[in-house]
């Protein structure tokens, strides 16, 4: 919610499920087509299709990684640490959020695809 609010949008966007992840790939500045790679598993599994879904779940485990990634740059952290954000996203977006020393800034410029320059 705050690390939302820290960039600019609503905080109420984060618990909405699957724009909450729209949200984030606009945050993060990528391609509309990440949004798709990351609920792709999402939808594999509500088909019910098992042998797609270990593959689904990969493409969905790097495309996260390419948001947070992207979200980490956007709040001026080196290479390592976004990788590290990438890998660890669920305590990065905890510490994007509560501390007062990360500012988002929306300036940064990009790779609107990711990791791929």
């Amino acid at each position: 919610w705050k690390m939302f609010k820290k960039a600019g949008k609503k905080g109420w966007e984060c618990i909405v499920p699957i724009y909450g992840y729209y949200v984030l790939t606009e945050i993060a500045d990528l391609n509309w087509w990440w949004f798709l790679l990351v609920i792709v598993d999402e939808f594999i599994d509500i088909l019910g299709i098992d042998k797609l879904s270990m593959l689904a779940n990969l493409i969905g485990l790097f495309a996260n990684f390419n948001i947070y990634y992207n979200i980490a740059k956007k709040f001026k952290k080196e290479n390592r640490i976004a990788v590290l954000s990438g890998v660890f996203s669920f305590i990065f977006i905890l510490i994007f959020g509560y501390s007062e020393n990360e500012i988002y800034d929306e300036n940064i410029v990009v790779s609107k695809n990711g990791i791929f320059k």
